[in-house]
């Protein structure tokens, strides 16, 4: 016994109803979610074993003189290199080096500018010792030209002052190859620190006018000493003798942060003055496990621990140390700093978090999930504040701007430990996972409120508008045209990817799923995390007009074909085919402008993905099927009609 057709009318206009409404809330709900404080849970771990101290160990080695201190690229975390900045440029490592493009130029603001790019490094050279230094840098230019600039800065480090020093421009073309090399003035460099070493900055700059492709090499820096030189070799450990630098988020303790004006506060280091010299002590922060030092003959003598900004020590985290480097020796220094470790949980794992560990002043700015590590190394404190917060990242390349719609709730927890035990923190959001899509109950309701009304379509679609697929052409084109709009709704349609400046950098990858103004990011470390975006338009600068703009051609491209498409095909008054091909002219073209407009938007996506924007995905090739299966509607029209001449001939 079938419902009767009044209830049925009542029941569909009670889940549209229900749909309206969940569609209504959803938005409130996950907004109460992203706006929610998370939950801090503090844990106290054991204390790392072993002791602090230090270890000299010593082997032969031959007296050299000229030697290569640094042989590495601009992608080497050995000297600290990191992209100082960029425009109108993206870069990429490869086996040789690292690969820049150049777009040429562009506008920004106003004015149009050249494209550029700039790596930035920090070798340490123990100065005393040397009567020459040579810098240089390989460059290939596969295509375009470009004009390459190595420049020579100092600081007189812990002061970070910076001095200037010399530089060389280098134009290159299409298919040269060759070396920037830069010979610094030593007398010069020597006024500028009474210590016996100095930290110098090696700058790369790379500018075009024309669309180039840049390879750059090695990155050599050699010397001449007045003296027979020596490897020694440091090696700073955890008290159980784990190498603090096999951690790779060691690296960002030293990195300069604009926001809070200082660089990184704390660094494990070793303050040295060699016995019978006259330069004052200097303080050598190792960026590695088992960095090099070439020294000369000598007693070396000092503290080594954890120290900060402009070379204060942490009291309670340094000692005494001492070695002597002799004639033909090479020495390893093995050195056990106090240290704790502290663990950070963030439930669900979202594609990015942005922490900050706070001690008077900075210490740590990471992105979560960590990648290569489980855990961040830290003096012995009996306080320090974690700060957890939503990554803010801005790029001019990318078309979809969910980081800038998208706003994990910030919040923060003073961390109280005896100073001596391992910390585990825990960050509980209000937000679940569900088959490892992060999602709120704001969404839940949206997606319920989705299927209900899907379910409703393809409940009315069989029951009216796919009666006889098998053997009616016109309801073989309705289901040919439905798939690819409905395909074209629920798969991405571009996929991308980007990395943060975080050091170590974290890599997003990224599908865009345009129909449904939402974004699926994730990482290799974490979970898919939707984020809602609305930009349909590429522009330099980003406003709610566009926003507005973007979601709005979206509604009126894709939605509405949708829409006018799924009444045709539920109350099946004319199909199609009928309407496009046998209706009034002006009902003809107008149906037909209405259901192109997912292939409108479609090739604008395509155009995104022609000049590397981003990639294309299975959403956007659906998309664009939808106008081209109109002439499949029409083959099977005249096939059918010439069956049922062939049919009425007979």
């Amino acid at each position: 016994m079938g419902i009767p057709k009044t209830y049925s009318v009542k029941i569909k206009k009670m889940i549209v109803i229900i749909s309206i409404a969940l569609f209504a809330i959803a938005p409130f709900v996950s907004y109460a979610h992203r706006t929610a404080s998370p939950t801090f849970i503090v844990m106290d771990e054991n204390p790392i074993e072993g002791s602090i101290g230090y270890e000299v160990t010593k082997t032969q080695h031959a007296p050299q003189t000229s030697i290569v201190i640094y042989n590495g690229t601009v992608n080497d975390p050995g000297v600290d290199w990191s992209l100082g900045s960029a425009l109108f440029c993206k870069s990429y490592d490869d086996p040789r080096g690292v690969m820049i493009e150049l777009d040429g130029n562009g506008t920004y603001g106003s004015y149009i500018v050249d494209s550029y790019a700039d790596f930035i490094g920090y070798p340490t050279l123990p100065l005393m010792n040397y009567s020459d230094v040579c810098f240089s840098v390989s460059i290939n230019v596969l295509q375009g030209s470009a004009i390459v600039s190595l420049q020579i800065g100092y600081y007189a480090w812990p002061d970070d002052r910076w001095h200037e020093g010399e530089e060389n421009h280098t134009q290159f073309e299409a298919g040269q190859s060759g070396k920037v090399a830069l010979k610094p003035n030593l007398t010069e460099v020597y006024s500028r620190s009474p210590g016996w070493a100095i930290r110098t900055s090696i700058i790369v700059d790379i500018r075009s006018s024309e669309e180039s492709q840049i390879l750059i090499g090695d990155v050599v820096v050699s010397v001449i000493s007045n003296e027979s030189l020596f490897p020694v070799t440091f090696d700073i450990q955890a008290p159980d003798g784990e190498s603090l630098f096999l951690n790779s988020y060691m690296r960002s303790l030293r990195r300069a942060y604009p926001d809070y004006g200082i660089e990184g506060a704390r660094y494990p280091g070793i303050e040295l003055t060699r016995t019978g010299n006259i330069t004052e002590s200097s303080i050598f922060g190792p960026r590695i496990t088992n960095e090099i030092l070439y020294l000369a003959e000598g007693t070396y003598e000092g503290t080594t621990g954890w120290f900060r900004k402009y070379g204060y020590k942490m009291e309670g985290s340094v000692f005494n140390i001492s070695f002597v480097v002799g004639y033909n020796e090479s020495v390893l220094v093995v050195i056990r700093i106090p240290a704790i470790r502290l663990f950070i949980d963030i439930y669900p794992s979202f594609a990015y978090s942005r922490v900050r560990i706070i001690d008077g002043y900075t210490c740590y700015t990471i992105d979560y999930p960590l990648q290569d590590a489980e855990y961040l190394y830290m003096p012995n404190r009996t306080s320090f504040r974690i700060v957890v917060a939503p990554l803010i990242y801005e790029s001019h390349r990318f078309i979809d701007y969910t980081h800038f719609n998208y706003r994990q709730p910030g919040a923060s927890i003073v961390v109280e430990t005896n100073g001596t035990s391992c910390v585990r923190v825990s960050v509980m959001f209000s937000q679940f996972s569900l088959f490892g899509i992060i999602l709120d109950w704001g969404q839940i309701l949206g997606i319920l409120g989705a299927a209900l009304l899907l379910l409703l379509l393809i409940y009315e679609g069989m029951r009216k508008g796919f009666v006889g697929a098998r053997k009616n052409y016109e309801v073989i084109a309705n289901l040919l045209l439905v798939s690819s709009y409905y395909i074209a709704m629920f798969f991405p349609w571009v996929i991308y990817s980007f990395s943060t400046d975080a050091s170590p950098p974290t890599k997003i990858f990224a599908e865009v799923m345009v129909p449904l103004f939402t974004t699926l990011w994730w990482n290799p470390q974490s979970q898919l995390t939707p984020a809602p975006t609305s930009y349909l338009l590429t522009d330099t600068y980003r406003t709610a007009d566009y926003s507005m703009l973007g979601g709005f051609t979206i509604l009126v491209l894709y939605w509405l074909p949708v829409i006018y498409l799924s009444y045709l095909i539920a109350i099946r008054k004319s199909s199609i085919s009928q309407i496009v091909f046998n209706g009034k002219s002006t009902e003809s073209i107008g149906t037909l402008v209405i259901l192109a407009g997912p292939f409108v938007v479609g090739c604008l996506y395509l155009w995104y993905c022609l000049i590397g924007l981003c990639l294309p995905s299975f959403g956007l090739l659906a998309a664009l099927m939808t106008l081209p299966s109109m002439t499949v509607i029409l083959w099977l029209r005249k096939r059918n009609m010439r069956g049922n001449i062939v049919r009425i001939d007979s």
